[in-house]
């Protein structure tokens, strides 16, 4: 009789519990940090977001031991160098998988050159394209990416850290990883989706005046032209000029 008793009462306890109503997941169903929809900003827009650096309150670097004018002075490289160059952060930084390691871009795999007449900066770097599905190991390319020197401010931004690096000492042009290159560009402006925006910044810029060949050609190192047409956004002013031209041909 006294367990009947306990087993009611820990039955009516029961009953009394308010259970906290679990609620579905709401699931995002778009890509992380996908540019898709994303409108491209001008170049002047990219120069203030190097400009707006400088807003930003800085201590003393306790991992790489750099001061606040030095972390100033990288990050404006590092925006300049993912506009100017249109690679993706890991081909810069490095990256490893599954035993693979790229240590990123080192300072001697900048060179000066010559082309057309031209003065440029050649920066020889790993491609590294998407992991096969059925391989451990990436495809592997170099290529040399070729960067404007006349573009500034950008150029001086890179060319600086450049120096910098050699007068310290240092091996590679940006000794940070992936994820504090995220972080960098967020202090700076959250609206930067990641460092893979400014690639789809600086070759929607090129679109304007390069077909998808020769920009497959000469930054975008694609398998295939499909992500090269995606670039290439026509103006109105073209199309009111394909129109008129039309109007001319007989039938």
């Amino acid at each position: 009789m006294y367990r009947d008793l306990v087993a009611k009462m820990r039955e009516q306890h029961q009953s009394t519990i308010v259970k906290p109503t679990v609620m579905p997941a709401i699931i995002d169903k778009t890509k992380r940090r996908s540019m898709e929809g994303m409108a491209p900003v001008s170049r002047d827009f990219i120069r203030l977001l190097v400009d707006k650096v400088d807003t930003v309150k800085y201590g003393h670097s306790v991992i790489g031991g750099l001061s606040p004018a030095e972390q100033q002075q990288r990050n404006k490289a590092l925006i300049s160098l993912l506009y100017l160059s249109a690679r993706r952060i890991s081909e810069i930084v490095g990256r490893t998988y599954k035993g693979f390691i790229y240590e990123g871009v080192k300072l001697k795999d900048f060179r000066l050159d010559t082309l057309e007449g031209r003065e440029v900066l050649i920066m020889n770097c790993l491609i590294l394209k998407k992991w096969r599905r059925k391989a451990d190991e990436p495809k592997i390319m170099r290529r040399d990416v070729i960067i404007d020197m006349e573009d500034s401010p950008f150029i001086e931004h890179i060319q600086a850290w450049r120096e910098h690096q050699q007068e310290s000492r240092k091996e590679k042009f940006m000794s940070i990883t992936r994820s504090r290159a995220y972080q960098i560009l967020q202090q700076i402006d959250q609206r930067i989706v990641g460092p893979h925006w400014f690639r789809h910044m600086r070759l929607s810029h090129l679109a304007e005046t390069l077909n998808p060949f020769q920009l497959n050609e000469r930054i975008g190192f694609w398998e295939r032209i499909d992500p090269a047409v995606a670039y290439v956004h026509g103006r109105v002013s073209d199309y009111l000029e394909a129109c008129e031209n039309a109007r001319g041909i007989s039938p």
